[in-house]
């Protein structure tokens, strides 16, 4: 059972205590009833709820038991409070018959059902505010690592990648950064920064430390794989110091090994050399 499955035998699960009572909306009654058929433990948590609540409307009923109110035998030969006079028992037995027995109110006693769906609703709502509530700390939280992880790379591309003026290709989510360093005996310093986009294959690559483009100086960027070697464009060198190419493959740049800076002059390829190559 992968994660995803449990978090939502979670969810269902909650939904569960309410859904039997029928408090659902629409919605969360045809999420629970899609569940039911892939998770064991959910119908078995909606089968125990259907069999208490069953179980519950078959408790026997009870009534306040009619107590007759018992009549204390009379005595015959008690005298009458008012006249003090002894009382005869045709008397006694016409005040037994005027006697009736009292009226008994009865009273069925049943399980109050009422109180016990508010407090299963009531826990319901609470158990759902709480899902809801970790869900939104829970997306905050992934929110601000992604936005920790972006600030992060974009300070690892601007350490990484010489101030230039010319305008830079803004790349998508899909960027891929290649950068390489090296001390050439005709140049000095070199440092590349080779970045792509794998979605459009949009790119660009700049350069520090060659001596301004000129005539008898082509510079000129190239991707290698075992058979091909593809040309990317020429890069411009100002006079600063600083080169940049902005490029768009027709092939994936994925597909191939290396990345090569040349140099050559114009009006001869054939006295092409490599600069500085790195590893795609």
């Amino acid at each position: 059972m992968t994660s995803k499955h449990l978090v939502d035998c979670e969810t269902i699960l909650d939904l569960v205590e309410v859904y039997v009572l029928g408090a659902t909306t629409p919605e969360e009654s045809a999420l629970v009833e899609a569940h039911l058929e892939d998770c064991p433990d959910v119908a078995q948590a909606l089968a125990d709820y259907n069999d208490l609540i069953e179980t519950m409307h078959y408790l026997p009923d009870y009534s306040a038991k009619t107590q007759q109110k018992e009549i204390p035998p009379l005595n015959l030969t008690a005298r009458s409070q008012q006249s003090g006079n002894l009382i005869d028992a045709d008397e006694q037995a016409s005040r037994l018959d005027d006697i009736t027995e009292p009226e008994i109110s009865s009273r069925i006693v049943r399980p109050n059902f009422s109180v016990w769906r508010q407090a299963v609703a009531g826990l319901a709502i609470i158990v759902l505010i709480t899902t809801n509530v970790y869900q939104l700390w829970r997306n905050n939280q992934l929110m601000s690592e992604a936005n920790t992880l972006e600030a992060q790379y974009a300070e690892l591309l601007l350490s990484t990648t010489p101030e230039f003026d010319t305008p830079q290709l803004m790349l998508g989510d899909n960027t891929n950064l290649r950068s390489n360093s090296a001390d050439l005996e005709a140049f000095g310093s070199v440092d590349v920064v080779f970045a792509w986009d794998s979605d459009t294959q949009n790119g660009s690559f700049y350069v520090t430390g060659l001596d301004a483009s000129a005539p008898e100086r082509l510079y000129q960027l190239w991707v290698l794989d075992d058979e091909d070697a593809v040309l990317l464009g020429q890069v411009i060198v100002e006079a600063d110091d600083i080169g940049s190419l902005l490029f768009e493959s027709e092939i994936p740049i994925d597909s191939y090994d290396q990345f090569l800076l040349t140099i050559e002059p114009e009006d001869d390829s054939s006295q092409r050399a490599p600069i500085i190559a790195g590893d795609i």
